[in-house]
């Protein structure tokens, strides 16, 4: 467990005049300002038998707890920003040994510690201390620290079942009660214990512990369980504090014996994923331990604690810069004193407080160093966003946050105000174009002020014309579409260094049609100052429509001027926007009328048109057919035996070609088995000079053609003397 010690007194490192806060340099040898006490008008000095602990919300708010002197009762001490009060906490059962306290505001601290054997918890409420119950456990327990990551989530540590045997504890803070957290217990055997906590949320928290076999182990809690993580087998070590700014850093400190003795500082450090011992800790030559740590960066660690092993113990202060641990010097102490530093903690910076004591030479009393209180420091000012040098466009509406801190001792900010007269969150001003300067005062009630600063620039933004794309197109699926678009710096911009689409394509570029629906096509102009413009063309890319001819069927036939009615039908293709037009290539919507006036092969179509001007045709063909009627004349019947008899066939309507056989009761009369047909009469001739003597039934035949049907002539019937 952690070691006590019966002297106590509080000092503060300071920059300046100010008394309770500081700025050491990084990495320098000693602070600058040096140490500053806060003792002020002596109520400390009834803490005094105990090990102390502090936690402070703000540089006006501090709450140390300690053992009273005359009763071992838990007691706290009050730091306003000028002095330090008593503040009555709660009565334990037996002699108390207070262990932790956690404030996150002036109206919220919570504290835990033990009386005897029994744990337990106090609550301030900005007021007053109230106890809190604590959940039962083993008849012998103890808390030895407590972390807030809210005034609703507390986690303590320690152990229960004091003595062999012992586990580890850990209790939780919902905003109403405490509970036991289940935990893990690393040792084989004896007791295990947690030495300190830090949670940097309800959700991350570590603990470090002890286990018989010198087993330094910590714990990581996820906000529902704990899991062992185990840390560096060191000999002779003991854990006294941890603090943690991330799930990736924290710091562990105690001491350890690596060589038997001297004891030195032991310094243990998280990274993530693995624990790991300091390799630029200091190695004294005399004996020395850490009691505490505070970081609130993973550049910024303050640990105390003292050297010990030849008179007089000394405050040991130990500075971390984000690669190296530094000694800086400590508080200074009167000729032939002793004393130590239990506890600190950090506000901003290096802005640090510490509690311990000490004893003046040779009379076993505390020392005090009651320094006279520092005039009220300046307040401070500080502008969180945006940061310095960004550049903005003409009307660009830009968010500004920023915050001031009144000045140690100060009696209180009367003003908080940016340039434009807002107390926050603020807005800087791009109205015009030009070098701008975004100021925050910070105004303390005695007329001190300070401000902070920021400069940034206001321009135009570069300008974007696009000609292809046009907004609202519709183009077919995989269609070729080139783009065209170009970039014009803004007025007083530096030049345009960058003009491209969302494909990265300088102009012209290929618009993407591959995927069907609405689009967006970009481009992006960005000026050499940082300023862009981005432009998005909506487009659509859809199917073409479709039309689907019901009838007639394509390969058909039909007689010249029959009547043969279509029907037909259009659809709409996908994501397009509707159909515009369903017609036939006659004019007409469905049902329509084929055309068959006229004989031969011919196509019917349907044409389907969207509102986005695509569309789509589709084409049968067909056949029409004419009758033919054949009708024959004789040029003299009767006639005479041996006389010349022509025989003329008439078609009608006159057909586009074919011939024509004549006959003799039935018999193909020699030399007009197949006689052309006249295209412009319509008439073929069959001259005859053997006819025989009698009867004859002459019949005309025409052989019709593809679009014309074939037909026959009634019988002639020729007499011949």
């Amino acid at each position: 467990m952690r070691r006590f010690v019966w002297f106590a007194a509080v000092t503060a490192l300071c920059a300046g005049s100010a008394a309770i806060v500081g700025s050491p340099a990084v990495g320098s040898a000693s602070p600058q300002g040096g140490w500053t006490s806060m003792n002020g008008p002596s109520p400390m000095s009834s803490l005094t038998t105990n090990q102390m602990f502090i936690s402070c919300a703000s540089p006006t708010f501090c709450m140390a707890t300690g053992s009273a002197v005359s009763s071992t009762q838990p007691e706290a001490q009050e730091w306003d920003g000028i002095t330090w009060s008593n503040v009555t906490m709660p009565a334990t059962p037996a002699a108390t040994h207070p262990a932790g306290v956690s404030c996150l505001s002036q109206t919220f601290c919570m504290a835990v510690g033990s009386g005897g054997e029994a744990p337990f918890a106090d609550e301030w409420d900005g007021t007053a201390w109230s106890a809190l119950a604590t959940p039962a456990v083993t008849s012998s327990a103890q808390l030895y620290s407590v972390s807030c990551p809210s005034t609703t989530d507390c986690v303590a540590v320690g152990q229960q079942g004091i003595g062999t045997g012992g586990k580890t504890l850990a209790e939780q803070w919902d905003g109403t009660v405490w509970s036991v957290l289940p935990t893990a217990n690393p040792g084989s055997s004896g007791t295990d214990y947690f030495t300190s906590v830090s949670c940097v949320s309800a959700s991350w928290c570590v603990a470090i512990g002890l286990s018989p076999q010198g087993l330094l182990f910590e714990e990581t809690f996820d906000g529902s369980s704990w899991s062992v993580v185990s840390m560096p087998s060191l000999a002779q070590n003991e854990p006294y504090s941890v603090s943690c700014t991330s799930v990736t850093m924290c710091v562990a400190v105690g001491q350890w014996a690596p060589s038997g003795s001297p004891w030195e500082p032991l310094i243990e450090m998280w990274n993530g994923s693995a624990w790991s011992v300091s390799s630029t800790a200091p190695t004294p030559s005399q004996s020395q331990e850490l009691y505490d740590v505070d970081c609130l960066t993973t550049t910024s660690c303050i640990a105390t604690g003292f050297t010990w092993g030849t008179n007089p113990t000394t405050p040991l202060v130990l500075e971390y810069n984000g690669t190296s641990w530094y000694p800086v010097g400590g508080p200074t102490l009167p000729a032939s004193s002793s004393g130590v530093l239990l506890g600190s903690t950090c506000l901003s910076g290096w802005d640090c407080v510490t509690v311990g004591g000490g004893t003046s030479a040779g009379t076993g009393e505390l020392f005090f160093a009651d320094a006279p209180v520092s005039s009220p420091a300046a307040p401070s000012a500080a502008v969180a966003s945006p940061v310095g040098g960004g550049t903005y466009s003409v009307g660009q509406v830009v968010p500004s946050t920023f915050s001031c801190l009144e000045g140690v001792f100060g009696p209180g900010l009367s003003n908080c105000s940016d340039s434009n007269g807002s107390a926050g969150p603020g807005q800087l001003d791009t109205s015009t174009i030009g070098d701008h300067t975004y100021t925050v005062t910070a105004t303390s009630s005695d007329g001190q002020s300070s401000t902070a600063s920021i400069s940034y620039t206001v321009a135009e933004s570069p300008s974007i014309t696009v000609t292809s794309p046009t907004p609202g197109s519709y183009y077919e699926l995989n269609q070729v579409v080139s783009t065209a678009f170009s970039c014009t710096e803004g007025a007083g911009g530096p030049g345009i260094t960058s003009c491209k689409d969302g494909s990265g394509a300088t102009s012209p570029g290929p618009l993407d049609t591959s995927q069907l629906g609405p689009q967006t096509y970009t481009v992006v102009a960005t000026s050499a100052d940082g300023l862009s413009t981005t432009v998005g063309i909506p487009y659509t890319v859809v199917e073409p429509p479709s039309a689907v001819i019901a009838a007639p069927v394509s390969g058909e036939t039909y007689m010249q001027n029959e009547l043969v009615p279509t029907s037909f039908t259009c659809s709409e293709g996908v994501s397009g926007p509707g159909l515009s037009r369903c017609a036939d290539s006659n004019g007409s919507t469905s049902p329509g009328v084929l055309d068959t006036s006229t004989v031969g092969t011919h196509s019917y179509s349907v044409t389907a048109t969207s509102v986005d001007g695509l569309s789509a045709t589709t084409t049968v063909t067909y056949t029409v057919e004419g009758s033919t009627t054949t009708t024959l004349a004789s040029s003299a019947n009767p006639v005479h035996f041996r006389a010349i008899v022509t025989y003329t066939a008439t078609m009608s309507p006159i057909p586009n070609g074919g011939t024509v056989a004549f006959t003799d009761s039935g018999t193909t009369i020699p030399g007009c088995g197949a006689v052309p047909l006249n295209g412009a009469t319509g008439q073929v001739q069959c001259v005859v000079t053997s006819l025989s003597k009698g009867k004859h039934s002459i019949v005309a035949t025409y052989g019709g053609t593809p679009y014309w049907q074939p037909s026959t002539s009634a019988t002639l019937s020729e007499v011949v003397k």
